[in-house]
C-alpha cells in the first residue's frame, strides 16, 4: 500500500508492506490444516448424530457398528480437535464404528503431509502429482496414453477449492473484526505521524487529514 501527499513542489511516499500470514496473526483459522480438520470434524459429528453413513466429495465415513459408541463423549472429543493429529486420533478410536476413507488419493496425500508436518502445501503437492502423471505418460505411444489420473487429480482440487471457499466464508463471517478495526485506526494514525523536520515540510496537511477509518488495505 502506498500513501502519498503532494504540495506544489514535492511529494512524500510512505509504503507499508504486509506479508503473508496477516490472516493468521489476526487469529483467523485459515490454514489448509484448519480447513481439513473442520471438514472431517463436521463429517464425524454428522454421521454420529444421524446414525448413518456420511459422504462428501472428499471423504466418506461408512457405519459398521454404532451400538457400542458413546455418542456424547465422542462428539465432545471431536469438537475439541484443533490439529490433524488430534482428528486422526479420533478416527483411530472410532474405527470400530465408522470406517474413514478419502475419496481421492490426492486428498489422502494431503492429509498425510498435514499429519506429519502439521501444515500442508497443496499447490506444491498438486504440481508434484501433475508432473508425475505427465512423466509417466511421456514415454508411451499416443494411443496408449492414459490421463484418467489427471481427471481425478483435477476433480479433487476442484472439490477442495469449492469446500475451502465455503469454509473461509463462514470463518470470516464468524470473526469479530471490532478489535482489529480499533488497532487499524491506531496503526493508521501512527502511519500518518511525521518523524522528522523534513517530513513535516513535505507533508501537505489537508491531504493527511483523512480519518483513519477511511484508509483501506
Amino acid at each position: 500500500m502506498t500513501l502519498m501527499a503532494r504540495n506544489t513542489s514535492s511529494s512524500y511516499n510512505r509504503v507499508v508492506l504486509i506479508g503473508n500470514g496477516l490472516d493468521l496473526s489476526l487469529g483467523l483459522k485459515s490454514r489448509y490444516s484448519d480447513f481439513i480438520v473442520t471438514n472431517i470434524k463436521q463429517g464425524i459429528i454428522s454421521a454420529i448424530n444421524e446414525n448413518t453413513h456420511f459422504q462428501s466429495e472428499l471423504f466418506s465415513l461408512y457405519k459398521t457398528n454404532m451400538n457400542l459408541i458413546n455418542r456424547n463423549e465422542t462428539i465432545d472429543a471431536t469438537e475439541k480437535c484443533e490439529t490433524i493429529s488430534e482428528i486422526m486420533d479420533i478416527i483411530s478410536k472410532i474405527k470400530t464404528f465408522f470406517v474413514f476413507e478419502p475419496n481421492h488419493s490426492f486428498f489422502t496425500e494431503i492429509i498425510s503431509q498435514a499429519w506429519i508436518n502439521n501444515w500442508v502445501d497443496i499447490e506444491s503437492l498438486y504440481y508434484k502429482n501433475l508432473k508425475k502423471i505427465f512423466e509417466e505418460q511421456k514415454s508411451r505411444k499416443y494411443e496408449d496414453k492414459n490421463y484418467s489420473g489427471l481427471d481425478s487429480l483435477n476433480n479433487c482440487l476442484s472439490h477442495i477449492s469449492s469446500e475451502l471457499t465455503k469454509y473461509l466464508g463462514k470463518e470470516q463471517n464468524c470473526f469479530n473484526l471490532n478489535p482489529i478495526l480499533n488497532k487499524h485506526k491506531q496503526f493508521v494514525k501512527k502511519l500518518y505521524r511525521p518523524h522528522n523536520k523534513l517530513q513535516l515540510e513535505l507533508i501537505n496537511k489537508p491531504a493527511f487529514s483523512i480519518p483513519p477509518e477511511k484508509v483501506l488495505f
